[in-house]
């Protein structure tokens, strides 16, 4: 293999996966006043409704009161709301509001819109291809599957390569 023209390509890849999808989920998430750390704690309370600022802490891999801060600007753009815990006053549950629900969804939205117009010239098989080359080196650089889960909550995909490295 031609270690240059790989790096190359691999490059162009990710810069067109960055200016096709990331970016405009990026202005999307901006509309809603969202920067990057707080769209990844309101995408986790949405998908996992009831959980724990700890939950948050540990699935974003930053500290208690980092989460504390960024959970605290989602309520006071009134997009997260803090509940009781059942069974301990001590604990606040998460989930996100109806208005977080929409910016979510809307978000999630444009992102799939965005990675259909990126896909939208190559054929089922060609897809099928891209997404065991992702799924390969996903699975085999050594990354533990931990470090790499979105913690999808009841979005979660049985066949997801998190799981099956995780076996």
């Amino acid at each position: 293999m031609d270690r240059k023209r790989f790096l190359r390509y691999l490059k162009l890849f990710c810069r067109k996966v960055d200016r096709a999808v990331l970016k405009p989920a990026e202005e999307a998430a901006a509309q809603w006043g969202l920067p990057e750390a707080q769209l990844a704690a309101l995408r986790f309370v949405y998908r996992n409704p009831g959980c724990l600022l700890g939950d948050v802490a540990a699935a974003l891999g930053v500290s208690p009161p980092a989460a504390t801060r960024l959970v605290d600007r989602l309520q006071e753009k009134g997009l997260v709301v803090r509940g009781l815990k059942k069974g301990d006053r001590r604990a606040f549950s998460l989930t996100a509001s109806t208005e977080g629900e929409r910016a979510a969804v809307s978000i999630d939205a444009m992102e799939g819109q965005a990675v259909e117009q990126l896909l939208r010239c190559l054929t089922g098989e060609e897809r099928q291809l891209v997404l065991r080359a992702m799924e390969l080196v996903i699975a085999t650089d050594g990354t533990s599957p931990e470090s790499l889960c979105l913690r999808c909550g009841d979005a979660h995909d049985a066949a997801c390569i998190i799981e099956q490295m995780a076996e």
